[in-house]
């Protein structure tokens, strides 16, 4: 009876303090309009009593300087109509460099990241510029999206009749401007040219919405775009939110979970587990049937926050390519190259003309093998040309290659006669060419490899010499790491793998001469 009687207080107790705070919310709203800083003094000081987050065990976490900043920049900032959670306050306050908010689904975990981009948003001493990413702008906009939630917020009659609160929306660049001087943006991150958009920019607070629907090399290149002046005395922070699973599953985890990457300073990163428990907004109990019903891999994925379900469908993985640069990759000792080709004879002649059509490229990669066994993978070509022109190009790439043999994907969708011709021209000036094999399905072999990949791993020469990545290995990536679900295209992926099985299963060494590395 004792253990039920405290539980009974410690649920009549939370009430009462959510209840209580209502009250006070009601009486500030209403004293607000007179201006009267004495009475607003007070109720301040009501309100600091009655801000006691509690965790799930009834334990007060909420020191008096987090209590002051969640009155000051939270209960008092106009542009947020809702009060966090406890769970929300943990998530909000965190003041670690990057931060991750997530595990299974309805924690409330986007409404969290607009609290928090919003908080300094009034500050008028201190430059606040924050943007909120996603991997499509169509994710933002659509119904229950950030975009259409900050738009309710901000579109509030005592916001818009308030001309000293009163913001500007800019619907073409997707920014809300606010009377302070400062903003807060939304962008996507879909494809590798995205990355253009931010260049030169400069965030004091960027968040990032279903962190593992993007590639690592994304969210390290945001990262770097987050910034301030010496005077400026905000905090800077990169904040991002994911359930597991999708594309990132593995990177997220090892990053934020695990503490796997070498070059993070883990002091400074931050992961909050949150779940739909958590979420005193929610209808928890229909909820949770809904989670109930479905698959096994989403339930434990979006229910349970486990990040170590198998990710359906995906094959390659981000941290499956050890990436390096060309100045370590010099000195390593290289006995064995060779390029394989999967052919597309297309050409993009008229852009207008082709509005909205993609055709198939050419894809080119080339895979090099050192003294020890180790892959490298040192260049991918890609282009849409038509047969005479894409027959040079192949060659021209051939010749500088220097490579021990060059294979082309013999594929009745090109034609065999076009793939057969190449050939010939190639051997005709010399090169040593071999067919692939392209009667087996191409997804068939890309999970063969898939599977090797995994425990040995490869080696991609694509960092640039201030540590960024090139843009061809960025392009590389995304369409390995989107293949089979996502990929408009393929022809990197089927040049990839077939290039992978030669070179692992070719007999003997080549004609590169090792004995130049071990002088």
């Amino acid at each position: 009876m004792v253990g039920v009687n405290v539980v009974r207080c410690t649920f009549t107790f939370d009430i009462n303090i959510f209840a209580g705070m209502l009250y006070i919310e009601c009486l500030h709203y209403y004293i607000s309009y007179y201006s009267n800083n004495i009475i607003n003094k007070i109720i301040n000081k009501i309100i600091l009593k009655i801000i006691n987050m509690y965790d799930e065990n009834g334990r007060f976490y909420l020191s008096s300087k987090d209590k002051a900043t969640l009155l000051k920049c939270i209960y008092n900032n106009p542009y947020i109509p809702y009060k966090p959670f406890p769970k929300q306050a943990e998530m909000i306050l965190a003041n670690e460099k990057e931060v991750l908010v997530g595990g299974s689904a309805g924690g409330s975990k986007s409404t969290s990241m607009l609290m928090r981009s919003l908080m300094y948003i009034q500050d008028e001493e201190n430059q606040y510029d924050a943007i909120i990413l996603r991997r499509s702008l169509s994710d933002l906009k659509r119904k229950g999206g950030l975009i259409s939630i900050a738009s309710r917020w901000l579109n509030r009659k005592e916001i818009q009749n308030n001309k000293e609160l009163k913001p500007k929306w800019n619907g073409t660049d997707h920014v809300w401007n606010f009377p302070s001087g400062n903003s807060l943006s939304f962008g996507y991150l879909r494809n590798v040219q995205d990355l253009d958009t931010y260049q030169g920019s400069e965030y004091q607070f960027i968040a990032i919405d279903e962190l593992t629907q993007m590639e690592r090399f994304k969210y390290i290149y945001m990262r770097s775009r987050v910034r301030k002046a010496k005077s400026n005395k905000l905090p800077t922070q990169i904040f991002s939110a994911s359930n597991p699973g999708n594309r990132g599953n593995k990177w997220v985890r090892e990053r934020f979970i695990e503490h796997k990457d070498e070059n993070v300073d883990y002091n400074e990163v931050r992961f909050i587990p949150s779940s739909y428990r958590d979420n005193i907004y929610l209808d928890r109990k229909e909820y949770e049937e809904f989670l109930l019903g479905l698959d096994r891999i989403q339930r434990e994925q979006l229910m349970n926050g486990n990040w170590y379900t198998r990710i359906k469908g995906q094959l390659f993985d981000e941290t499956d390519f050890n990436i390096i640069s060309y100045k370590e990759f010099k000195k390593i000792p290289i006995v064995y190259r060779t390029r394989y080709w999967d052919l597309a004879a297309t050409e993009v002649i008229d852009e207008e003309k082709k509005k909205g059509s993609d055709p198939d490229y050419t894809a080119g990669v080339k895979i090099d093998e050192d003294i020890e066994g180790n892959l490298y993978i040192t260049d991918v070509k890609k282009f849409q040309l038509e047969s005479r022109k894409l027959i040079d190009e192949v060659i021209n790439t051939a010749v500088r290659d220097d490579t021990n043999i060059q294979y082309v994907e013999i594929d009745a969708s090109t034609g065999k006669n076009f793939g057969l011709l190449l050939l010939d021209e190639m051997q005709r000036i010399g090169l040593k060419t071999g067919k692939g094999n392209s009667r087996e399905n191409k997804v068939d072999r890309a999970r063969r490899v898939s599977a090797i990949l995994q425990k040995e791993g490869i080696y991609l020469v694509g960092k640039k010499d201030n540590g960024m990545i090139e843009n061809w290995a960025m392009e590389f990536i995304e369409e390995m790491t989107s293949y089979p679900n996502e990929a408009v295209h393929d022809d990197a992926v089927v040049a990839f793998s077939g290039a992978y099985e030669k070179i692992k299963n070719r007999k003997g060494i080549g004609k590169i001469d090792a004995d130049k590395w071990l002088l």
